[in-house]
């Protein structure tokens, strides 16, 4: 699972040795401090993700609550550290392009969304 936050991008994956632990991985090790500041984090320079922090489940999702509990912008890019705007603002856009053929359109002559994609969710037509 990937997860981008104003204080750094995690990867998080189970650890094949303990299913109740994750592998908290990331490329910058100051992310994995302001993310568990209380925990040692490991470094595997002979990895894609050098920094590597383990942890319960449990942990990780007070962690990720408390980012989702202290968002106070309206513009995730912005308020991220200047470092780190153009490489997340890169990720944007791929899955911006990526997600392209589904985007709903607005079908002008219904002046409603018409065919072509989009996910509908209860109560919408």
């Amino acid at each position: 699972m990937w997860v981008f936050t104003t204080k750094g991008f995690i990867s998080a994956v189970a650890d094949p040795d303990d299913p109740g632990v994750l592998v908290v991985r990331s490329r910058w090790k100051r992310d994995l401090q302001a993310l568990f500041p209380v925990r040692r984090v490991d470094v595997t320079p002979e990895r894609d993700y050098p920094f590597r922090v383990r942890c319960a489940r449990s942990e990780l999702a007070a962690v990720i609550g408390a980012e989702v509990g202290a968002v106070d912008y309206g513009n995730f890019k912005d308020a991220c550290p200047e470092g780190r705007r153009a490489p997340y603002l890169q990720v944007w856009g791929a899955l911006s392009s990526a997600a392209e053929r589904e985007r709903p359109r607005l079908d002008p002559r219904r002046g409603r969304f018409g065919a072509g994609g989009g996910v509908r969710g209860p109560g919408l037509p």
